[in-house]
């Protein structure tokens, strides 16, 4: 969960994953979504960026073809909203608001209009689904 975008080497780790798996096993990969509305509309300011935390950001077409040149198939992602953190923490970076123990201090109203903003975003990936903040696949090793 969250993983694949900290590593400075991306394609060794999945070439190892591919290796450990077992035939019938699947690898479920979670990563910021380089093409999501929120990096789109907050750019620098997005949250999934976090560098120098973040080496490698993905798109949907980038992490596919990461996992099939590391030899998996049956390769299906999707994007997902989880909630309001991704919005409300890009705002917050945006307009220089602190953040207390990870989240950012927005008060309650800025909260919900961030949980309001994320639940449309949520309607709007299912016609366009690589506009969520995050990446999930799923792969396995043949048939």
């Amino acid at each position: 969960n969250n993983v694949i975008e900290h590593v400075h080497k991306p394609i060794d780790l999945l070439r190892e994953c591919y290796r450990v798996l077992k035939p019938t096993g699947r690898l479920i990969i979670t990563t910021p979504n380089v093409e999501s509305l929120s990096a789109r509309i907050f750019g620098a300011y997005w949250r999934g960026l976090e560098p120098p935390r973040h080496v490698h950001i993905f798109t949907m077409d980038a992490i596919k073809s990461a996992v099939h040149a590391s030899g998996f198939d049956n390769i299906s992602v999707r994007s997902i909203v989880r909630d309001g953190y991704i919005t409300g923490s890009s705002y917050a970076l945006a307009k220089n608001i602190p953040f207390q123990n990870g989240n950012p201090e927005l008060g309650i109203f800025k909260a919900y209009i961030a949980e309001l903003v994320a639940l449309i975003l949520s309607f709007i990936v299912l016609v366009k689904n690589n506009l969520g903040e995050e990446l999930v696949l799923i792969c396995g090793k043949g048939g």
